[in-house]
This record gives C-alpha cells, structure tokens and sequence, in this order.
C-alpha cells in the first residue's frame, strides 16, 4: 500500500494544519482542566492562546492557497491526522514537562490523567517506575 500523493504541497499542509489545530485544541483544553503537567502557555494564557493558534492556522490553511484540487484519500488523510495528532501530543507533554519542572510537593495520590494537575509527564512516569 503506497501513499499516492497528487501533488507535495496539499499533504504536508494538512499535516501541519492538523498538527497545529490539535496542540491548540490540547492547550485549550489542559488549561480549562488545570492539567498544569500537559500545558505549554501559562494557565490563564492557555485557551486565548488556543483560540488566536486554531483561528490563525484555520485561516491559514483555507485562505493561503488553492485546495480545491483532487486531494488525499481517506486512509491517507486520516494516516496523516493520526501522525499530526500523536505529534501534537507528544509535543504538549514533552516541552512542558521541560518547561515546568519538579517542585518540592507530596507525590499525589491518583492515578491516570489527574495526576497532572500536580506534576509533568515524565515525572509522573518516573514516579510511576519508581513505585
């Protein structure tokens, strides 16, 4: 199964279209649910943040060029959006777990997604090695 790209340009801008609309959309989000070891932007910055990158990449991508063109499968689209997306993902945990490093605070005492609230990802991983 090869990818068929038509042309070079319409895949790699949807790639980033995806990529920059789901870390706006995770920053949004990790703000409203105080998940301080998942954002990026300072937690009252986080969703206008979120808004003017979703707003700006959305213009960006509808207004910058012609896309009306023969265009992506749907397996190829969504191969995409799945790399963009895990990317977006990975981006958002990582630079914040290097942005906001270990304070001296009790270890919480939950698991799973609400443990940031309280430390990074990759401290919640050690932690978790470490139990």
């Amino acid at each position: 199964m090869l990818l068929n790209f038509v042309n070079d340009q319409l895949p790699r801008d949807y790639l980033v279209f995806v990529y920059i609309l789901c870390l706006a959309t995770l920053q949004m989000a990790s703000t409203l649910a105080g998940l301080r070891g998942m954002s990026v932007v300072p937690a009252p910055w986080g969703v206008p943040v979120g808004l003017i990158g979703a707003a700006g990449d959305l213009a960006w991508f509808f207004w910058s060029g012609d896309r009306n063109t023969i265009g992506l499968a749907g397996w190829e689209m969504f191969l995409l959006f799945v790399l963009a997306a895990a990317g977006a993902l990975w981006t958002s945990l990582s630079v914040s777990s290097l942005l906001w490093r270990a304070e001296t605070r009790s270890p919480p005492t939950t698991d799973g997604v609400d443990t940031l609230r309280y430390m990074t990802y990759w401290e919640a991983l050690a932690s978790r090695w470490t139990r």
